[in-house]
């Protein structure tokens, strides 16, 4: 994959809501996740019509990650199937990661809210 590559890892399609999941390349071989999600849910837990949330991973993270989850180096598809599940959000992957101390970034954008940024660092 190339920085600019952006790959669909699930999408759910409701009556009144949609929500996508992104695998996207970032430099020294880590990965942003993207979770797009629109409707009414969206606009009941967020205040918002539409939302992305963003978690960077960088390169031992994703390593640490797909070793803990069994997915070895193919993290696409180890994605493609935690997110296979309809109810699986990227807050569910973020419990993982901090279960297990694994650092990440996370960003949630919305249009009239602005965004809010956390960084998730190794527990101990």
């Amino acid at each position: 994959m190339h920085a600019i590559e952006r790959r669909l890892i699930s999408r759910f399609a409701f009556p009144d809501e949609t929500r996508s999941i992104h695998l996207v390349p970032s430099g020294q071989g880590g990965v942003h996740l993207l979770q797009y999600s629109r409707g009414s849910l969206t606009r009941l837990a967020f205040g918002e019509d539409a939302v992305c949330h963003r978690l960077s991973l960088d390169e031992r993270a994703c390593a640490s990650l797909g070793g803990l989850l069994g997915w070895g180096d193919d993290l696409p598809r180890g994605l493609e199937r935690f997110f296979s599940r309809d109810e699986a959000l990227l807050v569910d992957l973020i419990d993982v990661c901090d279960r297990a101390g694994i650092p990440y970034g996370f960003c949630s954008m919305g249009g009239g809210t602005g965004a809010m940024v956390q960084r998730g660092e190794p527990a101990g």
